[in-house]
This record gives structure tokens, sequence and C-alpha cells, in this order.
């Protein structure tokens, strides 16, 4: 699965169970399809957070860029989660 998710975006992978990974989705041609987060849940499974607005079209990004061997399946989660995201210098008091 890292192997998939290291060819579609522009920063490492291949990172430790827990790790979350900010980066990008490239177009064939390298520009910026989205940013989203990547978190490593285990040494074959990654939960992928992506705007609440463009989710359907990266999501179908990603499932027209799937590998043909059957190698990696993506589950969409979206109706039972929410993420919240905080930013900026009072992020961590916020939090």
């Amino acid at each position: 699965m890292h192997t998939y998710l290291q060819r579609l975006t522009t920063n490492q992978m291949d990172q430790p169970v827990s790790r979350i990974t900010y980066t990008s989705l490239l177009t064939e041609r390298g520009t910026i399809q989205c940013d989203l987060t990547i978190t490593r849940l285990a040494s074959d499974r990654f939960l992928i957070i992506t705007g609440g607005g463009t989710g359907p079209l990266d999501l179908a990004w990603l499932r027209r860029h799937l590998p043909g061997d059957g190698s990696v399946h993506l589950t969409d989660l979206t109706s039972g989660r929410a993420a919240l995201g905080v930013w900026g210098p009072p992020a961590r008091d916020l939090v």
C-alpha cells in the first residue's frame, strides 16, 4: 500500500505506524491534485483525510489509479467519520 501512495504523493510514505504525513496528490503532469493527510495505521493500512468539498473527487482519483493486480483496496469511511483541523500559534492551547 505504501508503494501505491508513494507513487501518487509528494512526501515519504514509508513512515512508522501512527505517523501522520501532510502531503499532496499529484496529477499525471506533476501538478497538485489536492492536499491531504495520510496516517499510517499499520504496516499495510493507512487513513487518508482530505477536504470535505473535494473528498468525492479525491476518492475517484485514487480509485482511478489503483493497481490492476488488486493489491490495494480503498474503503470510503466518510459518512462515519469527521475531522477538525486546528492550526496556528494557539493550536496546542485550543486542543
